[in-house]
């Protein structure tokens, strides 16, 4: 009887989720293509929406990101991840997950796409995340174009953060825009101006998911119900035949 209660100790202390951390969806622009825009001032904030996949907490996210130079930069660049109201546009005050990206980490990539994406860990935030959310990566800095000193012009300090993106749609289920009420007014540009149907346009950026699968337990107290069923049984015998002999 105790070896059967060690099994059944074995079999209910054993962790019955396990995750696998899984690239959820990514958007990479072809190296040396795309269309960059600057981050303009200190209250902007550039977005990408995006629909999730699978189900499981948020992992990571990367973003097509660059600086133009290497230069001095005033802040980091800020990446919040948010949930998206039903207009479609990111919700900047419901941050789920916060980090931030040294302006060493990010490639130099003044005019066309970066080769590479660069990644940040967001595990420690332990969002959960279903397939079918929509949620958002909003980038911002303190460090902008038009924040002077360092405007793009002024020769001792050229060198800002900008992001990467595509026209046409390419990613469908979600898309980019771009947050700025100096610069484009009290609601965020998701549509570039072009003679074509679709003007959506969508950033560089991956997603990445701790895909945890359906919890188990359930069955291990099934499996515990019939050894208990069994145990009693066995018992129940051992009894009869005391009696009986």
């Amino acid at each position: 009887m105790s070896r059967i209660i060690g099994c059944l100790f074995i079999l209910v202390a054993t962790p019955v989720c396990q995750g696998a951390v899984i690239l959820d969806q990514e958007y990479m622009i072809p190296a040396h293509s795309g269309v960059n825009y600057y981050h303009d001032y200190p209250e902007d904030y550039l977005a990408q929406t995006f629909t999730v996949q699978n189900s499981g907490e948020l992992a990571g996210i990367g973003v097509q990101a660059a600086v133009s130079g290497r230069g001095p930069f005033t802040d980091d660049l800020h990446v919040r991840i948010t949930r998206v109201g039903q207009d479609g546009f990111a919700l900047a005050d419901e941050v789920l997950a916060a980090t931030t990206i040294s302006p060493t980490e990010l490639p130099v990539s003044p005019s066309t796409s970066p080769e590479r994406m660069t990644d940040v860990d967001l595990s420690g935030s332990h969002v959960t995340v279903s397939a079918g959310d929509r949620l958002a990566i909003l980038l911002s800095s303190i460090h902008s174009y038009f924040s002077p000193p360092h405007r793009y012009y002024d020769p001792n300090t050229p060198h800002h953060y900008l992001w990467f993106f595509q026209i046409l749609n390419p990613h469908p289920g979600g898309e980019f825009s771009i947050y700025s009420p100096k610069a484009v007014g009290p609601t965020p540009l998701r549509d570039i101006y072009l003679p074509v149907d679709d003007k959506t346009v969508d950033a560089g950026f991956r997603v990445y998911v701790n895909k945890v699968p359906e919890p188990t337990s359930i069955s291990a107290f099934v499996i515990l119900g019939g050894f208990l069923v069994a145990l009693r049984h066995q018992q129940r015998r051992g009894d009869l035949w005391c009696l009986n002999g």
